[in-house]
């Protein structure tokens, strides 16, 4: 024998909330058990009830303060389990029942269409915890990536950290023609340093960046390149993906633009995807010759033409999820 616990709820004297009374059911019998008789002698014995909810293990007969009830059922967890079986059985949580007890329903556990709505609450509860356990893990998460050519951020949900100058190695040292060494990545610099007072001894030197060509724009040339650093708040990774304009599936787009990279018979240099409508440091046109960028072009050979085409620029975008 086990049995099938019917719980209720009441708001009245002696500051009692929770009764119970239990429902033997006998293993083998059929699972049918008409809780009505019990519901009613709940109702019978605490007069200022209100409502009956059916709940898998049970029914909560509720007293008339639904908001008593409902935050005494949140410090039980119960609540979204109770509201999803009262959606299921047709009750509303802030309304007495209209039915009269001798019309009462019966729950009849081997109905296959209760079992199924059950079951079919239960993956819902399933997802649901799990989109919250999502939530509560990304909570002030977030993913960063630097927009090169430009000054601001434009994707959905994206906020700048800062903006700045973009910045590398000299694009050939003529005393060492010979000899290409130094870093290759670009780094975003940004327009508020906090300064030093050390002295270096000119071994390792940093050079703002140009555009060395008028491909990206007609008047790009000899211009200073600004880049900001970008964070969006909802996803946790950030690709750069060349060849391609827009995102795989999944992914949110936060720029495109063209591949760019330091020229072939200069100093080491890194690709990386300018913005398709650049933007230039005011005041930065001249000819400094700093660290120097060029638009990337493809050549056929290892790289399969279809589906590539030879000395074609070549197209990138940023992606995030």
């Amino acid at each position: 024998m086990y049995t099938y616990s019917l719980k209720y709820l009441f708001s009245g004297k002696n500051n009692k909330y929770f009764d119970e009374l239990v429902v033997p059911i006998v293993e083998g019998q059929p699972e049918e058990i008409d809780l009505a008789p019990y519901v009613a002698k709940a109702l019978e014995d605490y007069p200022d009830t209100s409502c009956v909810i059916i709940r898998r293990h049970g029914m909560y007969v509720v007293g008339p303060t639904w908001e008593k009830t409902k935050l005494m059922l949140e410090s039980f967890d119960y609540l979204f389990h109770i509201a999803m079986q009262m959606k299921l059985y047709g009750l509303d949580p802030t309304q007495p029942p209209t039915e009269s007890r001798e019309n009462s329903k019966r729950l009849l556990l081997d109905d296959p269409d209760v079992a199924t709505r059950f079951a079919q609450m239960e993956i819902t509860i399933q997802k649901l915890t799990q989109q919250l356990s999502q939530l509560e893990n990304n909570a002030g998460a977030g993913s960063t990536y630097v927009r090169w050519g430009r000054s601001l951020c434009s994707g959905d949900n994206t906020e700048l950290v800062y903006s700045g100058y973009a910045a590398g190695q000299l694009y050939l040292h003529s005393s060492y023609t010979n000899r290409h060494g130094g870093p290759s990545n670009l780094l975003c610099m940004p327009g508020d340093p906090e300064l030093t007072d050390i002295t270096g001894n000119g071994t390792s030197l940093l050079y703002g960046a140009e555009y060395q060509e008028n491909i990206l724009k007609p008047d790009a040339h000899d211009e200073d390149v600004p880049c900001a650093v970008c964070r969006n708040t909802k996803t946790q990774n950030t690709l750069m993906i060349p060849g391609r304009k827009s995102c795989y599936s999944g992914w949110q787009k936060e720029y495109q633009g063209l591949v760019v990279s330091g020229h072939l018979a200069y100093s080491a240099s890194s690709y990386l995807c300018m913005d398709k409508d650049p933007e230039y440091v005011p005041g930065g046109q001249v000819n400094n010759d700093g660290s120097l960028l060029y638009v990337t072009t493809t050549k056929c050979g290892s790289l399969p033409c279809p589906p590539y085409t030879n000395d074609k620029a070549i197209n990138c975008v940023v992606c995030s999820k």
